[in-house]
């Protein structure tokens, strides 16, 4: 094996940390992060980030102890066990698409100092290191997720979602009495980035459009929203909510700090209260539309919260 990667049709608009992630197994996410931070990983002689978008014909320069070590493993056919507390619950599986019901806690993937996700727990189930994530949930945030078996379903999912024919349903239980009249947020968003690769999105008008449509089903202290966002922006939901004065709760970055910290303490509770209860696709093979559905934590209709 030579060191160096030519980015073929097969993977090309691929992230680079995805492609790593599949031919170099045996390292750690952060391992690989690590060494695109470094530059011994470039693309065209250039430094670049983990979610650089890869062009057909790109040359990936690859470290000597990476190959090194690759060569050395080439009869090994089984990855490393993934090392997880909270293992998923597949709700339907076929040879184009796995659909997960992710518990809270679980990161989709590995990285910011997380070895092991959900995709790294799926690829060593079923020895397919080249499945990959359509979409996804934040690690504090429960429910229906989609995962391509190939390259082909994963591109015409992705299309799907930026025509935006996917169809999402979300629930969510926020601080306050959420006013009935509140049926739509269409404020946009501004995702600013700092220099290790953490982010917050924050409402701007110099940024992109965004809208999440609310049904109210229950109104109290802690209301319950039926939530459906018609685009799909980073941490949309969370975002929104706050922006209008009623934070989701247990949302340790975009509630109240103080007030969620102390009433999230008082609790005992252990998860953000964002859960993505269904889905719709057009399956990429049978071109039929099927939903998925998680059903709702009972911790998010329950009477104990004070």
């Amino acid at each position: 094996m030579k060191n160096k990667i030519i980015v073929s049709s097969e993977e090309e608009g691929m992230r680079l940390d995805r492609l790593l992630f599949q031919n170099f197994p045996d390292y750690s996410p952060s391992e690989i992060f690590r060494a695109i931070r470094s530059g011994e990983i470039r693309i065209n002689s250039k430094r670049v980030q983990n979610f650089s978008r890869l062009q057909l014909g790109a040359i990936i320069r690859i470290p000597p102890q990476f190959i090194s070590k690759k060569e050395g493993n080439e009869e090994v056919v089984k990855m490393t066990p993934p090392l997880i507390k909270h293992i998923p619950k597949i709700i339907y599986e076929d040879e184009t698409v796995i659909v997960v019901d992710k518990p809270p806690h679980l990161a989709v993937h590995g990285g910011s100092g997380i070895n092991w996700g959900l995709i790294e727990y799926l690829r060593y189930r079923y020895q397919q290191p080249k499945i990959e994530l359509v979409h996804r949930l934040d690690r504090e945030t429960s429910g229906v997720i989609i995962i391509a078996r190939n390259r082909k379903s994963l591109r015409v999912l992705h299309q799907q979602f930026r025509e935006k024919s996917v169809k999402k349903v979300y629930y969510a239980r926020v601080f306050g009495r959420f006013p009935k009249k509140i049926r739509q947020i269409s404020t946009s968003l501004f995702k600013r980035k700092s220099d290790d690769y953490t982010h917050k999105v924050i409402t701007s008008k110099t940024g992109s459009p965004a809208l999440t449509n609310i049904e109210l089903i229950k109104s109290d202290e802690f209301s319950l929203l039926k939530v459906r966002p018609q685009s799909g922006k980073t941490h949309q939901i969370r975002v929104h909510l706050q922006s209008i004065g009623f934070p989701i709760i247990g949302d340790n970055r975009y509630a109240n700090f103080d007030q969620n910290k102390e009433f999230v303490k008082k609790n005992k509770i252990k998860r953000m209260f964002l859960h993505a209860h269904s889905i719709s696709i057009i399956h990429p093979v049978s071109n039929q539309k099927q939903e998925f559905c998680s059903q709702i934590p009972s911790e998010f209709t329950q009477k104990y919260l004070n």
